[in-house]
């Protein structure tokens, strides 16, 4: 069954990001990820951060 864009991007402006409940259950799927994918994201922000700094 194909997504509909419109009804998930519709779906994500409704998400009432401050909860503390959507809070904790977007860290705890953060948690979830595979060590190497954690490194990547670190690796990413590290990179971000830096291009900031030079910006």
């Amino acid at each position: 069954m194909p997504v509909d864009e419109d009804a998930a991007i519709a779906e994500l402006e409704q998400c009432d990001w401050d909860d503390p409940l959507t809070r904790l259950l977007l860290l705890l799927e953060i948690a979830d990820r595979p060590a190497w994918l954690r490194e990547v994201a670190r690796n990413s922000h590290r990179g971000t951060a830096a291009q900031r700094r030079a910006g």
